[in-house]
């Protein structure tokens, strides 16, 4: 199989890189080293791609920015793809297409520039579009489903691309169908949003980075808010009340700026991680009877197909 994945990549020019780190392509800087990291620079090599490896039978798994996963110290026995060299966007009267890669920031001004408002509370959000989408990314009350027309997916099951409304995406706070089901891999989609000052947009946007940047560690690699948020309170405020704020393992620890982040102090390892939030629900349940749920996803080394 590698010796065809090479093939393709070279006939395809797909930019590939051989035992690579995940450590340098995850918010957290944490992982070892998967067998493949692909990065398709197109939607339609993204296409022939994800085509080629369903194809073959071999395991995959599609990641954007890395910013909300947490990689095995063993790394991924298997194919990474990820869509961050596919940043396009275009933006045709009060809609705006983009594509799966694209760093919600630079959607985000460039929907400022367009005049084009609604998505102002997702700026600072480390993540891309598709990886937004697979999980409902959202802040402050608003989710990027909000503006959300469709999605152009590639279906593993059918071998094609679709496109689906946002109503068939079963959207919720922090979940979608696309999270659910594995079959779909997000190329590109459309908002659609309102009319607004730039200048007012922009306001709103430096607003929202402020807040962010006072309330949470963004100086210190993480993975974003550790835990859903629960039925009841917040997680933050019952780790905090727990007495968790600073608590740590090996270079992981709760952080002493926002409980809800796990930050990686230097050298944490995804075991660190891993045992820290067992140590943070196991708290917090024993305390309170509150079960956290961990938001970020873990990835073993042997990914499925």
């Amino acid at each position: 199989m590698e010796k065809s994945l090479r093939e393709f990549c070279l006939k395809e020019r797909v930019p590939a890189l051989w035992n690579a780190s995940l450590s340098d392509y995850t918010s957290f800087h944490i992982g070892g080293a998967a067998d493949a990291f692909l990065l398709p620079e197109t939607e339609a090599a993204f296409v022939k791609l994800l085509a080629f490896l369903n194809a073959s039978g071999r395991a995959f798994r599609v990641i954007g920015n890395g910013t909300n996963l947490l990689f095995s110290d063993r790394g991924v026995r298997g194919v990474i793809v990820s869509t961050r060299h596919m940043r396009g966007v275009t933006v045709r009267g009060r809609c705006a297409r983009a594509s799966a890669g694209l760093p919600l920031n630079v959607l985000c001004c460039a929907l400022a520039e367009a005049s084009l408002g609604g998505m102002e509370c997702l700026y600072g959000i480390p993540g891309t579009v598709g990886g937004a989408l697979v999980m409902n990314a959202g802040a402050y009350g608003a989710a990027i489903s909000d503006t959300l027309s469709y999605v152009s997916l590639y279906d593993r099951e059918e071998r094609a691309v679709i496109s689906l409304p946002k109503k068939e995406l079963s959207f919720s706070y922090r979940k979608s169908l696309l999270q659910r089901e594995r079959r779909y891999t997000v190329l590109s989609a459309e908002f659609s949003l309102e009319s607004k000052n730039s200048e007012a947009i922009r306001g709103e946007m430096k607003r929202v980075l402020s807040r962010r940047m006072e309330t949470q560690p963004t100086t210190l690699p993480s993975a974003g808010s550790a835990f859903l948020r629960p039925e009841r309170g917040y997680a933050a405020e019952w780790i905090e009340q727990a007495g968790l704020l600073g608590a740590r393992v090996g270079g992981a620890a709760v952080s002493v700026k926002h409980a809800g982040f796990i930050v990686n102090l230097g050298g944490a390892t995804a075991e660190d991680v891993r045992t820290l939030i067992a140590q943070i629900q196991n708290e917090v349940e024993r305390r309170f009877g509150v079960l956290l749920v961990p938001e970020i996803e873990y990835i073993d080394e042997e990914i499925t197909v």
